[in-house]
């Protein structure tokens, strides 16, 4: 909205942010060598934190086998990381709007591991997550339980 306040309110979210410009996020990857210990709840929950207290929240389902955070939010998803990966959709296309507005893009199932792909699969998804991380104040990868080269290879950025 364009209005004799919308400077104001601009500043106003800045100071709120702790800063004058836009930053990158900050990123959290919650992960585990097993499963059902409980990384969707904890990243659901602390992302619905975060997200009341004004913060901008991406939560990513990064669980490909299994994913499940659109279910603990009673929410049927249209698309899914998956869908991102295989049609080369841009982020922007499943990132969807959970409760409070939190913004999240569901994890697929049928995939054993996402991270065994070629090289330009982890380029193309590095690529993505990069062009939304000034959007956001906090990505939040809900990872599968495990942990592979490529994982690794993700989060140094170097997929």
């Amino acid at each position: 909205m364009n209005d004799q306040a919308a400077a104001l309110r601009k500043r106003v979210a800045a100071v709120k942010h702790g800063s004058n410009q836009r930053t990158e996020a900050k990123t959290l990857a919650v992960i585990s060598g097993k499963g059902g210990v409980g990384k969707s709840n904890f990243s659901l929950n602390f992302s619905l934190s975060l997200q009341e207290k004004g913060y901008r929240v991406l939560l990513f389902d990064m669980d490909i086998g299994m994913g499940n955070i659109d279910v603990l939010m009673g929410i049927a998803s249209t698309y899914t990381i998956v869908d991102m990966l295989e049609n080369k959709w841009p982020i922007q296309r499943v990132i969807k709007q959970g409760p409070k507005g939190l913004s999240y893009i569901a994890g697929g199932s049928g995939i054993t591991s996402l991270f065994e792909w070629k090289q330009n699969d982890l380029h193309y998804l590095i690529d993505q997550f990069n062009s939304v991380s000034q959007d956001y104040d906090y990505l939040i990868f809900d990872m599968g339980a495990g942990m592979t080269e490529g994982v690794i290879a993700f989060f140094k950025g170097n997929g």
